[in-house]
């Protein structure tokens, strides 16, 4: 299995990469959303393990919406030191907090490996398009800013995901 993971602390990133190593993954790392998207493009991943806040202006939520558009497949572990439930996609979608232990992560992984997704079945909603186009938008030009309310499911104020109840 391959995994790629995307955490901007290099000593927590390294942690998780010995982690999944020793259990037999095979892993890359990124220390941003920018150099995963890169990685994304040359290689096939299984899963991503990713922060959600990452620097650069792309967040862990946004590069899995954007990276769901060109490998639908993929699966996704949210990791934060901010709980709160942020996957839209029961089966392709897990969180765990951080600080966690090495059974929680091995198990989030496996878990979400042995879980079967047919890929042909995709489909894209309005709301998931119209928010794969703003984190588009802030893929071709990174400084532009994306006014808040422009993301759909939030209107300014926090939503019952805490404000992060994006559509992808």
């Amino acid at each position: 299995m391959r995994i790629l993971i995307v955490e901007d602390d290099a000593e927590v990133r390294g942690i998780i990469e010995a982690m999944l190593t020793e259990a037999g993954m095979t892993v890359a790392t990124a220390a941003t959303a920018w150099i995963a998207l890169d990685l994304l493009e040359r290689n096939e991943f299984n899963l991503m393990v990713t922060d959600l806040n990452l620097p650069g202006g792309l967040d862990g939520k946004e590069l899995v919406c954007y990276a769901r558009s060109r490998h639908p497949s993929l699966k996704s572990l949210f990791i934060s030191g901010i709980w709160g439930p942020v996957g839209d996609d029961p089966v392709r979608d897990e969180f765990i907090a951080k600080p966690f232990y090495e059974r929680e992560l091995l198990g989030c992984v496996w878990e979400l490996l042995s879980r079967e997704f047919p890929q042909e079945q995709v489909i894209i909603t309005s709301a998931e398009a119209s928010a794969l186009a703003v984190v588009e938008a802030k893929i071709r030009s990174p400084r532009a800013t994306v006014p808040f309310g422009m993301w759909p499911g939030i209107d300014g104020a926090a939503g019952e995901c805490g404000g992060m109840d994006t559509a992808c």
